[in-house]
């Protein structure tokens, strides 16, 4: 896991100051990534999403090129956690719910949202925290009331008569209590009567005429083009003409869908497809909205949207067959209204359609990139790396990405990045195997192009590489590392490398390297010999194993670790189980480091680690496999107010890809930076006592 450090910071001692009074939290804000879960939309040309980091956007259409764009709302949400739904009753009044049992509401068409009386549901019969994942709302004009429902995994189902305020937990009948509920849909039949439809797990489809007091079973629904027990249904949408669908699949390459023009009485699976799909089977649709000019328009996985056609009832794929298989993100959320459709999905994904699904245009987000890496050479311009051999650049803060090198298949990735603090034009990316040696990539003006080295750079039998690091004052030189105790060096910008490990026993994963401003170098990884953490002085091909101590002064012979850091003149391990160390050259050992105040799982694997050097003090952020963010000035030890937020639900956030930190502008004493999520997240932070 890569850490960025300013090229100058070499040469610095660092700080955040202790006048920054407060070291209670850095100060976080999502910016990009993971799973953007739902989309609604109020007119053709005004939505809002729900998204990972409990994250509200605000989505506007140019009518004149059909283009969209976003600003981020304040939801209120802990941004641990993740939004999965948002649905508007009417242009002012909108409810969002997800993981942690968490509502909230606006009440002014999106300007401000906050928590409800009762902002926190749980599982039925437990005081663990729901992870809810539908919400609806309706206004009952006959008493004047707002009367809402909300659906969640482990058969979460509740009913509210006063605008979420208060909430009483609903019955399923025998036989379906505990199954996860996915999709949700209410009509009004009469004076503050209401019609409840639920879906989830194992087929799970159930109607309610009187508001969810009581349940039928809808008639039995059973896989038509798939096979396997599970039917998950994802979705389902009812219009006031009696059409109905189910978006629904197997596991996730086996989509069903189901319809009834009789407003529920009977359902029959939609086998119809023109043109036929791969293999006879759609990719699994988890959205449906009917509200546009289309009869319907699903989207699922694998970025594949239909449109339904009627009469008959079609499926038309509207989206290039060949994108159904792996390397493609998942649509989760679809809206549409008129002409205008909006589905999102992961790793940030909006797509739109200006013609009701037929054709779509990428909004936000991108197609596919697992986030392995990143660097920055300072808090505008860098690159990102991941799944596919992909690089993204960025030269305006993170705000875009432009893809600048993607690898011949989706399936292997780039691992490693880094520039050199000598000389900022010169990069190396580093990657898994493709075509029999690693795929390594070069660039000499900072990023903005990139060439694939070729075999004749590596030693026979190179295996794939995990992560590099440049000399510190040497722009050609850099150092390599990867599994089977694999350490590189290049004196050439790559275009040779030599095998540079010698005194390094056993056949240890080597996962990360640094160098030291006087060009030490240490590289740490997976134990063996005895030895997690390796030491070569001068950067010479001469390693020795460096011990780690425990607290009482005893050896660790059996830690994994995931990352080292160099700068402001110390040393900083990371790895699994949340252990820290910090290496003390007196006794050329990696001493532990137990913080005061631990976060959220003290014991989260750690994998990466940033050194910051400000005016005064030294300061240390440390990132988990969980996406927590740990913070200390050297005495003091902090958390934030939240992590980077997962796709699993939480509180387990994003794996974190890297950390990039950088000076602050007039202000010696603070420091902002980035910190980089698996699913593309992205988000920025500063110092305690700080500002944006």
């Amino acid at each position: 896991m890569r850490i960025t450090i300013g090229p100058l910071l070499f040469a610095t001692l660092l700080a955040t100051s202790s006048r920054a009074r407060a070291h209670e939290f850095l100060q976080f804000e999502h910016l990009h990534g993971g799973n953007v879960h739902s989309v609604v939309l109020l007119s053709t040309d005004l939505g809002f999403s729900a998204e990972d980091g409990g994250r509200i956007r605000r989505w506007t259409r140019d009518p004149s090129t059909g283009n969209w764009s976003f600003e981020h709302l304040d939801s209120g949400y802990d941004s641990r956690y993740q939004l999965r739904d948002i649905r508007f009753a009417d242009a002012q009044n909108g409810w969002a719910v997800g993981y942690g049992g968490r509502i909230s509401r606006t009440t002014d068409g999106g300007q401000s949202w906050g928590g409800t009386a009762s902002p926190f549901l749980t599982k039925p019969g437990s005081s663990e925290l729901a992870d809810l994942y539908s919400v609806r709302f309706v206004f009952d004009a006959a008493v004047g009331v707002w009367r809402g429902w909300i659906v969640g995994f482990d058969g979460v189902i509740y009913r509210s008569d006063d605008a979420g305020d208060s909430w009483q937990a609903l019955t399923l009948p025998s036989g379906y209590a505990g199954n996860d509920l996915y999709g949700l849909a209410v009509q009004q039949i009469g004076t503050s009567t209401y019609r409840v439809w639920v879906t989830g797990d194992f087929g799970t489809a159930l109607r309610s005429s009187d508001g969810g007091q009581s349940w039928d079973v809808v008639q039995s629904l059973s896989p038509a083009a798939c096979t396997g027990s599970n039917l998950e249904l994802w979705d389902i949408e009812m219009r006031p003409d009696g059409l109905g669908i189910i978006a629904a699949g197997v596991g996730t390459g086996c989509g069903e869908s189901f319809y009834t023009t009789n407003a529920g009485v009977s359902w029959t699976a939609i086998p119809c497809f023109n043109p036929v799909p791969p293999s006879n089977a759609w990719s699994t649709a988890y959205g449906v909205a009917l509200g546009g000019s289309q009869a319907a328009v699903t989207c699922g996985y694998a970025s594949q949207a239909n449109v339904l056609t009627s009469p008959p009832l079609c499926w038309t794929p509207t989206t290039d067959l060949s994108l159904s298989y792996l390397g493609h993100p998942p649509t989760f959320g679809i809206a549409a209204y008129g002409d205008s459709v909006l589905q999102s999905g992961m790793f940030n994904l909006v797509r739109a359609s200006n013609d009701g699904g037929l054709t779509w245009s990428n909004q936000a987000g991108l197609d596919y990139l697992r986030t392995r890496d990143a660097a920055f050479v300072d808090d505008q311009t860098g690159c990102i790396v991941g799944q596919g051999y992909r690089i993204l650049r960025s030269t305006d803060g993170m705000q875009t990405f432009t893809q600048v090198h993607i690898g011949p298949n989706l399936g292997p990735n780039m691992n490693g990045v880094a520039f050199s603090p000598a000389q900022t034009a010169n990069w190396l990316a580093v990657g898994d195997n493709e075509s029999n040696y690693p795929y390594v990539a070069r660039s000499t003006d900072q990023g903005a192009t990139w060439t694939r080295l070729s075999s004749a750079s590596f030693p026979l039998g190179t295996t794939g590489l995990k992560e590099l690091a440049f000399h510190p004052t040497n722009a050609s030189v850099a150092l390599v590392v990867g599994a089977n105790k694999r350490v590189l060096r290049t004196a050439n910008l790559g275009t040779s490398f030599t095998n540079w490990n010698s005194g390094i026993g056993g056949n240890p994963e080597l996962r990360s390297v640094g160098y030291t401003a006087s060009a030490d170098a240490f590289v740490v990884g997976t134990p063996a010999s005895g030895f997690s953490a390796w030491r070569s002085v001068g950067g010479a091909n001469a390693w020795a194993g460096v011990p780690l101590k425990d607290t009482s002064g005893g050896t660790l012979t059996s830690v994994n670790l995931n990352a080292v850091a160099c700068g402001a003149g110390e040393v900083w391990a990371v790895g699994d189980g949340g252990l820290m160390f910090r290496y003390d050259a007196g006794a050329n050992a990696f001493q532990q480091v137990v913080p005061v105040n631990p976060p959220y799982d003290p014991t989260e694997d750690l994998v990466g680690v940033a050194i910051h050097a400000s005016a005064t003090e030294t300061h240390v952020i440390v990132g988990g496999g969980k996406g927590g963010i740990r913070y200390t000035n050297g005495t003091i030890w902090t958390s934030p107010r939240s992590r980077l937020s997962g796709s699993d639900g939480a509180p387990d956030g994003a794996r974190l890809s890297a950390i990039s930190v950088f000076p602050m502008p007039d202000n010696p004493d603070g420091f902002r930076g980035y910190v980089f999520g698996r699913q593309m997240q992205v988000a920025r932070f500063v110092s305690p006592g700080a500002t944006f």
